[in-house]
C-alpha cells in the first residue's frame, strides 16, 4: 500500500495531477528516489519502463521516456483501465502488508 501511496495519484503522489510538466521525460531514476524514501525498501529493479502499446520498445536499460510538447506522464495504476499506465511489483523478503 506505502507503494501505492508514493507512485499513486493523490496528494504528494509521483503521478498526482499536475505534479509532472507537459513535455517533461519520464526518468527511472526519479521514481527509484521516491522510492527509496520509503522504510523497508532496499532495492529496486526495473524489469521493463516503457509506454503502453507493441510499438513502443522498452526503455529500461536508458531509463527514460521521452516525452513531446502537449504530452504528460499519467500512471493511474488502475486494472479497469490499463491505458492509463500500470505498474505491476514483485516483492521479495520483509512481510507482506
Amino acid at each position: 500500500h506505502a507503494v501505492d501511496g508514493v507512485l499513486g495519484t493523490g496528494p504528494g503522489g509521483f503521478f498526482e495531477p499536475g505534479r509532472l510538466r507537459f513535455g517533461e521525460d519520464l526518468w527511472a531514476s526519479d521514481l527509484y528516489q521516491a522510492l527509496m524514501t520509503l522504510d523497508g525498501i532496499n532495492n529496486v529493479c526495473l524489469n521493463r519502463f516503457k509506454r503502453l502499446g507493441d510499438r513502443f520498445p522498452d526503455q529500461a536499460a536508458s531509463g527514460r521516456i521521452a516525452l513531446d510538447g502537449l504530452e504528460v506522464a499519467i500512471c493511474d495504476n488502475d486494472q479497469t483501465h490499463p491505458e492509463r499506465g500500470y505498474f505491476t511489483l514483485a516483492l521479495h523478503g520483509g512481510r507482506k502488508g
